[in-house]
């Protein structure tokens, strides 16, 4: 798919717009694509400003099927309503390089992909 048609997927599953950015930018935790230097890629700045570049693409339509599956899978985790225990003063997420998303409390994994470690 292109970039256009996965606004419209992500629209049409009512997934919000504050959690991704399709126009690059340098908002912080939030999950962005972009096209730099003929390149696309997916990335998160942490709240510390740190980029981390989690996948990058030749072509649009790679670079927007990887992206929709991210979203999807963060917003599985958020529909799940997953409520920290109260001892984590700090709820991360992350994703590691096969694409699994992972809840941190105080920087420790405690769920991946919505499963309790």
């Amino acid at each position: 798919m292109n970039k256009r048609q996965l606004k419209t997927r992500l629209q049409h599953l009512g997934i919000p717009n504050y959690c991704y950015s399709l126009n690059g930018g340098t908002e912080i935790l939030k999950t962005t694509l972009a096209k730099k230097n003929g390149k696309w890629m997916i990335y998160e700045i942490n709240e510390r400003g740190n980029y981390t570049i989690l996948e990058r693409f030749d072509s649009e339509e790679d670079a927007c099927d990887q992206f929709y599956l991210i979203i999807i899978k963060q917003n599985e985790i958020r529909e799940k309503k997953y409520i920290p225990d109260p001892k984590y003063k700090k709820i991360t997420f992350d994703v590691n390089k096969d694409g699994d998303i992972i809840v941190l409390g105080d920087g420790v994994p405690i769920l991946k992909n919505g499963i309790p470690l």
